[in-house]
């Protein structure tokens, strides 16, 4: 799956890139994320754990092309925290975070289908104790072998469970799990 996105990311790129004299600069971010991001955020909270790090390091090459392309910039310019900031983008395993806690908000809010709430089992209804996670909205972790710790029911439990308490229990997302991550880049 990474292998196709990545070849059709690529050729798209490719495709503005010798369009690039028409566009302006609103234009040419607005293209990037609608012919090229759209391709890497499908699915990608069920199939990126999953890769392999060169795989993941191609994804990031890629959306790196994307940020030089949109900020005008030279094919071998480095690509800072603050090229992120600018555009108001995630590197690439924040944004599958980011959409992977998403999916889980909408859980939360029964927003999503009802199939969905079966994955995500509250914690106090694991257990009677009190825990740091309990008083916050936590999810218990299912229990998982071998490479089921790489499953999207896992992984999503996981990352809400580390979220602060502030973030877990609103009721819209006005206030931005984009933002906090955005915070927390590295």
């Amino acid at each position: 799956m990474a292998n196709a996105v990545l070849m059709k990311a690529n050729s798209r790129l490719k495709f503005l890139y010798r369009k690039k004299e028409f566009l302006s600069d609103f234009s040419k971010k607005l293209l990037v994320m609608s012919l090229v991001q759209c391709h890497m955020d499908y699915a990608c909270s069920v199939w990126y754990n999953g890769l392999s790090q060169s795989l993941n390091n191609k994804l990031q090459t890629t959306q790196n092309k994307m940020i030089r392309f949109v900020l005008n910039l030279d094919a071998r310019t480095s690509i800072y925290k603050e090229n992120f900031n600018y555009l108001s983008w995630l590197p690439v395993e924040k944004r599958v975070h980011h959409l992977m806690l998403c999916h889980v908000f909408k859980v939360r809010n029964n927003l999503a289908p009802s199939y969905m709430d079966e994955l995500f089992v509250s914690q106090d209804t694991v257990h009677s104790y009190n825990t740091r996670f309990s008083d916050k909205g936590g999810y218990g972790l299912p229990k998982v072998k071998g490479s089921g710790s790489k499953s999207f029911c896992f992984l999503a439990s996981k990352l809400w469970n580390s979220l602060p308490s502030f973030l877990t229990t609103i009721k819209h997302l006005k206030v931005s799990i984009n933002d906090f991550l955005m915070k927390n880049l590295k």
